[in-house]
């Protein structure tokens, strides 16, 4: 499986660990999934770790259609945080432009080349 989540209740987090060369039907998949949730109102961050998997596949369309994802179910979103950890250079540069169409939400989108980037940026790192 491309994707797997782990959701840790105490910490209101999510992590979708990825793995391979991704596309968009997987990712919109579960950013729509989280959205459906009851657990939606428990979520507050979000981490997508992306150290093992491509974006490669995915055009520039397919990421605008991501933060349209996004956008569309901005009532539901609370003020917390979405790290992406992208390493390779082509995912880096999508994701800085999902962030750019993300910037201005409730929730807070950032990509970043390393987890413990990530992690301090969430705070779970001191």
């Amino acid at each position: 499986m491309p994707i797997s989540k782990h959701f840790d209740r105490s910490k209101q987090h999510v992590t979708f660990i990825c793995s391979g060369e991704l596309s968009y039907y997987e990712v919109s998949s579960h950013l729509e999934a989280i959205y459906a949730s009851d657990d939606i109102e428990q979520i507050r961050d979000v981490m997508w770790n992306l150290r093992d998997a491509t974006l490669a596949g995915f055009s520039n369309e397919e990421i605008r259609m991501l933060s349209d994802i996004v956008r569309g179910h901005n009532d539901l979103q609370q003020p917390g945080k979405s790290a992406w950890v992208l390493p390779n250079d082509e995912d880096f540069g999508l994701g800085r432009m999902y962030e750019a169409l993300t910037n201005g939400l409730p929730s807070k989108n950032r990509v970043f080349r390393t987890m413990e980037e990530a992690l301090q940026w969430l705070g779970e790192v001191e």
